[in-house]
C-alpha cells in the first residue's frame, strides 16, 4: 500500500508549510481542521481482532494488560473504532513511513487519509515561525488537556502567544462519565481506595456527578513510621537531590524492602507483588509531590463528600495511623457513614479479605 499524498514523512519545516497552508485555509473558511498522530499505542489497539486475536496481543504486548502505558487496557474494542473512526475523518495523519503494521492496519479496515505527515511533525510546528506568527499569534487559543496552563504559561513566555483560556479533562472523573453503565444508570456507580488510592477516590467523588458510595481501606492520611516502607535519612538527603536537579527521574522505590516488613502477611504480599512483572517500583519526585497535594487534600475532600461511606481500618496496620482515618470519618459531610475496624486486618489486602463480608452488606444496603 502506498499513500498518495503531497507530504513527506520525514521532518522538514518547508514540508510543514504545507499544511499550514492547509490550516490557514480551514481558518479563513470557518471550517473544523484536526490532525490524529497514530503512534505504537494506537496501532496495538487497531490489530485487535482485525490483524491479530487479542489472545495474541496480551501474550506479545507487554503493556497490554494494564493502562500505565497509554491509558487504556486490552481488550477495548469500543477505543479501537473510535480510533479507527478519528483516522477516517481527519484532515492530516501523523505516521511513521514504512511501518509494516500501520499499512497492513490502514488496508485492512480502508483507512485512506486526506492527506498524512511524520509522526512527530507535532513536534517540529511550534518551532515553525509561519505557524506561529500566522495562525497562534493571529487566531483566539483555547488549549484542551491535562496540561492545558502549564501550556499556556509556556506559550506565552517563550512564543509570546496569548491563550483566551484552558480546559483541563481529568482522566478517573472521564473514564467514569463515559463509561455505559454509568450513563444508563442500570447500576450503582461504587469508588473503592486502598492506601494512597483511597486520596485518588476521594478527589474524583467531588467531581463526578452521580456517586452511589465510597468505599476506602486504610486511608493514609496520617503514617506510622515502619521498617521496609520508611525511608531513611540518606534517602531523604538523596530525594532533596533529585528534587532540584532531577525532578522527573524515576527515584523514589514505592515498593520498599520486603524483608525487613513486620507483619508477616504484608511481607509475603510484598513479595509476590516484588515478582510481579507490571509493577513499577520507581517514581519520581514531580509525581510524589503532585501525589501529596492530592493527599494532602483528603480531609477536605472528606468534608464536601455527601455520598455514602464505608470506611475499613486494619488494626494491625504498621503503616497508617488510626488518628488520620478517625479525621476522615469525622469530617465526612454526608449523614450515611459506616466505620469498621478489621480485627487482623494489615495494611496489605488482608484487610479488605476480611472484611469482604461488611462491604458486600453494605453494597447491597445503600
Amino acid at each position: 500500500m502506498s499513500f498518495q499524498s503531497k507530504y513527506c514523512l520525514f521532518p522538514s519545516e518547508k514540508y510543514n508549510d504545507h499544511y499550514i497552508d492547509d490550516m490557514l485555509e480551514a481558518i479563513k473558511n470557518k471550517k473544523s481542521y484536526s490532525w490524529v498522530r497514530i503512534g505504537d499505542g494506537e496501532l496495538v489497539f487497531f490489530q485487535q481482532e482485525y490483524i491479530k486475536p487479542i489472545k495474541d496481543i496480551l501474550q506479545q504486548v507487554g503493556w497490554s494488560k494494564n493502562n500505565t502505558y497509554c491509558g487504556a487496557k486490552i481488550p477495548n474494542l469500543e477505543l479501537r473504532d473510535r480510533i479507527v473512526e478519528s483516522a477516517k475523518n481527519s484532515d492530516l495523519v501523523g505516521v511513521f513511513q514504512g511501518d509494516p503494521p500501520m499499512l497492513e492496519i490502514f488496508e485492512k479496515i480502508n483507512i485512506n487519509p486526506k492527506s498524512i505527515c511524520y509522526a512527530f511533525d507535532n513536534v517540529f510546528l511550534p518551532m515553525n515561525a509561519k505557524f506561529v506568527n500566522r495562525i497562534l499569534l493571529k487566531n483566539r487559543l483555547f488549549i484542551v488537556g491535562m496540561k492545558s496552563d502549564f501550556y499556556k504559561q509556556k506559550f506565552k513566555e517563550i512564543l509570546g502567544v496569548d491563550v483566551v483560556g484552558t480546559a483541563t479533562i481529568k482522566d478517573y472523573s472521564e473514564i467514569i462519565s463515559r463509561d455505559s453503565s454509568y450513563s444508563s444508570g442500570n447500576k450503582k456507580i461504587l469508588l473503592y481506595g486502598h492506601s494512597m488510592s483511597c486520596a485518588f477516590a476521594l478527589e474524583v467523588a467531588g467531581k463526578v456527578p452521580k456517586v452511589d458510595g465510597v468505599i476506602l481501606v486504610n486511608p493514609p492520611i496520617k503514617l506510622k513510621p515502619s521498617r521496609g516502607m520508611s525511608p531513611g535519612l540518606l534517602n531523604y538527603l538523596k530525594y532533596i537531590g533529585y528534587f532540584i536537579f532531577a525532578p522527573h527521574t524515576p527515584i523514589v522505590n514505592m515498593a520498599g524492602d520486603p524483608s525487613l516488613i513486620e507483619d508477616e502477611s504484608d511481607r509475603k504480599e510484598s513479595e509476590q507483588r516484588n515478582h510481579d512483572p507490571l509493577l513499577v517500583k520507581y517514581f519520581s519526585m514531580h509525581y510524589m509531590t503532585e501525589s501529596k497535594k492530592i493527599m494532602d487534600a483528603m480531609v477536605e475532600n472528606a468534608r464536601q463528600a455527601g455520598c455514602p461511606l464505608l470506611l475499613l481500618y486494619g488494626d494491625k496496620d504498621m503503616i497508617v495511623d488510626k488518628a488520620g482515618c478517625d479525621e476522615i470519618y469525622s469530617s465526612w459531610k454526608g449523614h450515611n457513614k459506616n466505620y469498621e475496624i478489621i480485627n487482623g486486618g494489615s495494611h496489605g489486602k488482608s484487610t479488605a479479605i476480611k472484611g469482604a463480608g461488611i462491604i458486600t452488606q453494605w453494597i447491597e444496603s445503600i
